[in-house]
C-alpha cells in the first residue's frame, strides 16, 4: 500500500530522501560522464581550440588505422583474465578458510 510523503515517519522519510539522493548522485557521478565522454567521440578536439564535428571518423580511425587501439584492447582483456585467474579461486579460498572455524578467524568477520 503507498502511503504519501507527509503520512511516513521520520525514518522512512529519511530512508526514502536517502535512496533518491543516492540514485541522484549516481547519475552525477557515473551516467554523466559517459553521457559526456560518448558525446565528445563525434569531435575532433584538442581542449584549446574550437571543437569540430567530424562524425564517426574517430570511430573508423580507432577500428581501422589505429594499431594502438587493438594493442590497448588485447592488453586489457589480458590483464582482466590475469586478474580474475587470480582474484577468484582466492577469494574463494579466504572466504572458505573464513568459513572454518580456525582459530583468529572472528577478527577477520
Amino acid at each position: 500500500m503507498k502511503t504519501s510523503f507527509g503520512a511516513m515517519t521520520g525514518r522512512e522519510r529519511l530512508c526514502f530522501v536517502l535512496k533518491y539522493l543516492f540514485m541522484a548522485l549516481c547519475v552525477v557521478v557515473a551516467l554523466f560522464p559517459i553521457i559526456w565522454v560518448i558525446r565528445w567521440a563525434w569531435f575532433e578536439y584538442d581542449g584549446y581550440t574550437t571543437p569540430v564535428f567530424i562524425g564517426i571518423d574517430n570511430f573508423v580511425r580507432a577500428f581501422t588505422r589505429d594499431p594502438n587501439f587493438w594493442a590497448s584492447i588485447k592488453n586489457t582483456l589480458y590483464i582482466a583474465g590475469v586478474k580474475l585467474i587470480i582474484e577468484i579461486p582466492l577469494a574463494l579460498i579466504l572466504a572458505a578458510l573464513l568459513n572454518s572455524k580456525i582459530r583468529g578467524s572472528t577478527v577477520f568477520r
